[in-house]
């Protein structure tokens, strides 16, 4: 991956981590990887864990909404890896937890949130 890709990347995930934070959520890890996948922000939603991908276009005309980068695959990805971040942590019991979309549009200047992506 080029270094401009990775700035861009962490350019995203940070204005993402921001916009949770100021939504209430507590930020618990960034960048959780495995050799499955990774998934951008692992968050807690009062006592839901939430599992979020961080999407970011600068060109929405062109490329369209981030969150149609987000395919059904990504989707499963991001569960299998969430089940192992949970498993990691020793959590036993059933918890909530869901999954969402940061996008990230710098152009406009904002960031919007898309709850329960499945």
């Amino acid at each position: 991956m080029g270094d401009n890709k990775v700035r861009k990347g962490r350019f995203g995930e940070e204005i993402a981590r921001r916009f949770l934070q100021a939504l209430g959520y507590e930020i618990i890890a960034l960048n959780f990887r495995t050799k499955i996948g990774e998934i951008d922000i692992i968050a807690k939603d009062e006592e839901d864990f939430v599992f979020v991908e961080v999407k970011m276009r600068e060109d929405v005309d062109k490329w369209g909404l981030p969150a149609e980068a987000v395919t059904s695959h990504k989707r499963e990805k991001m569960k299998d890896v969430a089940l192992l971040y949970l498993q990691k942590q020793g959590v036993k019991k059933e918890v909530g937890m869901r999954f969402e979309v940061v996008e990230v549009l710098p152009k406009l200047g904002k960031a919007r949130l898309i709850r329960d992506i499945f």
